[in-house]
C-alpha cells in the first residue's frame, strides 16, 4: 500500500487552482503543500508555507491526525465527518478533501474468509440476492477487537466486492474483500491488528459493488445495506437488590456485562445522598478477562441511591436507583402485594334487568343500600 501522493479537493476557494500533493515524508509526517496546477509547480520554494501533515507513527500522540505545518494559511484544519477541511484566519474554507482510508501509515486488519454449508432452508431469489446465514447472526462479536460477518448470496453475478467500514481510534477505516462465486454462507472475520484498524465502539457498515436485495428492499450499488454496533464493552444490566424499603438493609449491587468478549476493564461506582452528604461512596470493576458479572454488597442510610458507569465522580452514564427512606411502611394485605382488599362483582337479571347486582363473597344484606 502506497501512500496517497493527491489529495483532490471536493470543495474550497482552492479547488481548481491549487492541489495538495505529498512533498516529503518524514520517519513521523506525511507533509502535503500547495500545488499550482496550471504551472505545475509547488505555491512555495519550501513546504513551510501552506503545508500540511499526517502523523504516521503508530507509537505517537498524532498518528493519522491531520494538522497545519506551514507558516500561513491553513490557519485550522479541522474533521468532519470524512472530509479535512482546511480554514483561512477568517474561518473560510480553502480546501477540503477526503480523509484517506487507505496508505501507507494504515495498516489494514487480519480478515479470513470462508465458505460453509447453508443449512437451512434457501428460498428462491430473482436477482442478485443477500439473506441471513443459517445458523448464526449476520454479525457476531467473536473476541477482543473481532467480529465476523456472515451471510447468504445468492445468484451472484460472478465475483463481487463487499466493503466493511468502522470506527477505530484514529478515525473510520473501510476494508474491500473480493468474494468469488460459489455455494453456501460467507464468513469474513475481522481481527484489529493495530490502533488504525481495531474496532472500537461505533458504527460498522456493509456495502456491495452491485445492485443487491435484501430483506425485500433493493439496494443500488455502492449503498449501505446493513448497520452494525462494535460495543467494547456492554451493554449493562445493573440493579440495587433491593432497590427500596428501610435504611440499615443489606444491599447487593449488581452489574452485568452483556458483551461475550469484553476488550477493557468496566469501572462503577455508586453513592447515596439524603439531600445533604453523600454516603456508601464506593467504586468497584469488572475486569476485560472473561468475567462478565461485579458485585458487592452495603448496608443501606437513608436517601437515594444512584449506580453509575465510569471512575469515580463521573455522573455521565447513570445505569440504576435506588431509594430506603426512614418513614417508608410496608403495606401487607389478605391479597397480597400491599393492594387493599377488594371483592369482584358480578352483574346478573337474577332479580330486576334494570337494576340487579349480586356479589360473590357479599350477602344480599351487603348489598340491599345498592337498591334503594
Amino acid at each position: 500500500m502506497t501512500t496517497p501522493t493527491l489529495l483532490p479537493a471536493v470543495a474550497g476557494s482552492y479547488q481548481g487552482n491549487y492541489d495538495y500533493r505529498l512533498r516529503q515524508t518524514t520517519s513521523t509526517h506525511a507533509i502535503y503543500d500547495g500545488w499550482v496546477t496550471n504551472q505545475s509547480r509547488w505555491i512555495g520554494a519550501t513546504h513551510t508555507n501552506l503545508s500540511i501533515k499526517v502523523g504516521i507513527d503508530a507509537n505517537a500522540s498524532d498518528y493519522n491526525t491531520w494538522s497545519d505545518n506551514g507558516s500561513s494559511d491553513p490557519a485550522t484544519v479541522v474533521v468532519v465527518g470524512n472530509n479535512i477541511q482546511l480554514l483561512n484566519g477568517s474561518n473560510g474554507l480553502i480546501y477540503e478533501f477526503v480523509k484517506p482510508t487507505t496508505a501507507s501509515w494504515i495498516s489494514l486488519p487480519t480478515v479470513t474468509q470462508t465458505r460453509t454449508a447453508h443449512s437451512g432452508i434457501i428460498p428462491s431469489a430473482v436477482g442478485f440476492t443477500i439473506r441471513n446465514p443459517s445458523p448464526g447472526d449476520f454479525y457476531t462479536k467473536t473476541g477482543a477487537g473481532k467480529f465476523k460477518i456472515k451471510f447468504l448470496d445468492q445468484n451472484e453475478p460472478g465475483t463481487y466486492v463487499l466493503r466493511v467500514t468502522w470506527t477505530t481510534l484514529t478515525g473510520t477505516i473501510e476494508d474491500s474483500q473480493v468474494i468469488t462465486q460459489g455455494s453456501g454462507d460467507i464468513e469474513l472475520e475481522y481481527t484489529g491488528t493495530s490502533p488504525s484498524n481495531t474496532p472500537v465502539y461505533g458504527p460498522i457498515t456493509l456495502q456491495i459493488d452491485q445492485t443487491i436485495y435484501n430483506n425485500g428492499q433493493q439496494y443500488i450499488a455502492n449503498t449501505i445495506f446493513k448497520t452494525f454496533t462494535y460495543h467494547e464493552t456492554g451493554p449493562f444490566t445493573a440493579s440495587f437488590s433491593p432497590n427500596f424499603g428501610l435504611p440499615g438493609q443489606s444491599v447487593n449491587v449488581i452489574v452485568t456485562d452483556t458483551n461475550p468478549f469484553p476488550d477493557e476493564t468496566s469501572h462503577f461506582w455508586y453513592r447515596g445522598f439524603d439531600g445533604t452528604v453523600h454516603a456508601n461512596d464506593h467504586n468497584f470493576h469488572i475486569d476485560a478477562s472473561g468475567t462478565t458479572t461485579g458485585t458487592t454488597t452495603f448496608t443501606s442510610t437513608h436517601g437515594n441511591y444512584n449506580l453509575y458507569k465510569g471512575t469515580r465522580y463521573d455522573t455521565s452514564s447513570l445505569l440504576a436507583t435506588a431509594n430506603y427512606d426512614t418513614n417508608y411502611v410496608a403495606t401487607t394485605t389478605s391479597n397480597g402485594g400491599g393492594k387493599p382488599d377488594r371483592y369482584p362483582l358480578i352483574m346478573t337479571n337474577l332479580f330486576n334487568r334494570n337494576r340487579s347486582l349480586y356479589s360473590i363473597g357479599m350477602t344480599h344484606k351487603d348489598t340491599w343500600d345498592l337498591f334503594l
